[in-house]
């Protein structure tokens, strides 16, 4: 293989390595989303009163909310899958999302990985293109 080929052979993996980097950057920021939203709604449920009645206001979307009045008795609808809601208790939701939070933060650092991975792949690969173009310019 020539030097040439060799030198468009790298360019094309660096492009390959910085598809897939910004692949893994998404992920990492819908991750981190899904996170945020997971420990909100932790938080709404953990303070949800244990006995008697609690006032609430639920978005319905479009700017709309809707006021309701929940007793520590009634069950949280979980959505436990695609197009699947279950009921749940109140600590069998807060399970649930201590779950759901686990495998987010589990997804979210060995994504970081991956990600840290190509970037020292890709860093490498641009200095040995690099070292490979100032030679053919000598």
């Amino acid at each position: 293989m020539s030097e040439q080929e060799k030198i468009q052979t790298m360019v094309a993996q660096i492009n390959i390595l910085e598809s897939y980097e910004q692949a893994l950057a998404s992920r990492i920021s819908i991750l981190s989303q899904a996170m945020i939203e997971g420990s909100m709604a932790l938080e709404a449920v953990q303070s949800l009163p244990e006995s008697g009645t609690a006032e609430l206001v639920i978005p319905i979307g479009g700017g709309l909310s809707l006021p309701v009045t929940s007793s520590a008795d009634k069950k949280i609808m979980v959505r436990v899958g695609d197009g699947v809601t279950a009921e749940r208790s109140k600590d069998e939701s807060i399970e649930f999302l201590n779950k759901r939070l686990a495998e987010f933060q589990k997804g979210l650092i060995e994504t970081q990985k991956s990600q840290s991975q190509v970037e020292n792949s890709l860093a490498q690969l641009r200095d040995e293109l690099n070292k490979m173009a100032s030679k053919q310019n000598v």
